[in-house]
């Protein structure tokens, strides 16, 4: 079997998923002793030995849906944010939002640096020119930071995470945040056993230590339609060409 805690997974957050996925398995009576860190994540997400993991909404509606059962969404108790809910900083390197330049991205499948880049895009005044793809929404920081890129979209609870252990986090500024959406759920496969696992996950984000170090405050149930209901998204390339 599989676990994994990949979304808000950075170095000095590592002992604390591990710890919480410990309670989850301590609560859930089986499981793999360590969470799975080296697979890609569709492949992990679509395995049918996945028990645990956490997802985005994006991959999730289009498609993964098919492959894998909804367990609960966490509360990270964003700012001004309803429970189970998130949205995406978008940040520049002025406090002056451009109005024009490169945006860096973190991957097309990404709801929270594309889609919701995406919709800022199309609610200010501002004209994309070419995009650069990072591999993560830290490299994004890093990339518009530097000047590679004049503006990215941040998860907010992965901006608020990277304060204080980012080295460029200082240099950009917050310019704008996106339309709010349900946050990253946590899910199983569809053969596992839901119920015990959504029990399981429950009683360690009450009970257990670790979920504080994360940020999580509760499990909140988001149905699949408000998933589903998250209008989609061009790919970046067909919106500001190809990426450089």
């Amino acid at each position: 079997m599989i676990a994994s805690l990949g979304m808000y997974d950075p170095p000095h957050l590592r002992a604390a998923n591990d710890t919480f996925w410990q309670e989850i398995r301590g609560n859930l009576g089986y499981g793999p002793d360590q969470l799975t860190r080296d697979m890609p994540l569709h492949e992990l997400w679509t395995s049918p030995q996945m028990l645990f993991a956490q997802t985005c909404g994006r991959p999730y509606r289009l498609g993964l849906w098919r492959d894998v059962t909804l367990l609960g969404t966490p509360d990270y108790q964003l700012d001004d944010c309803p429970q189970g809910y998130y949205f995406s900083v978008i940040i520049s390197a002025s406090a002056e939002p451009p109005r024009t330049g490169r945006v860096a991205i973190n991957g097309a499948a990404s709801q929270s640096g594309w889609a919701a880049l995406y919709d800022y895009i199309h609610s200010a005044d501002f004209t994309p020119h070419g995009h650069v793809v990072t591999g993560s929404h830290a490299a994004s920081i890093t990339a518009v930071a530097q000047g590679t890129a004049s503006i990215a979209a941040i998860d907010a609870q992965t901006y608020r995470t990277l304060k204080g252990h980012h080295p460029e986090i200082g240099n950009v500024h917050i310019i704008g945040r996106s339309p709010l959406r349900p946050a990253l759920p946590f899910v199983t496969a569809r053969h596992q056993d839901a119920a015990a696992l959504r029990a399981a996950v429950s009683t360690a984000i009450q009970g257990g230590r670790a979920a504080a170090q994360l940020g999580i405050a509760g499990l909140i149930d988001i149905p699949h339609e408000a998933y589903m209901a998250i209008p989609d998204v061009p790919q970046p390339a067909d919106v500001i060409g190809a990426a450089s």
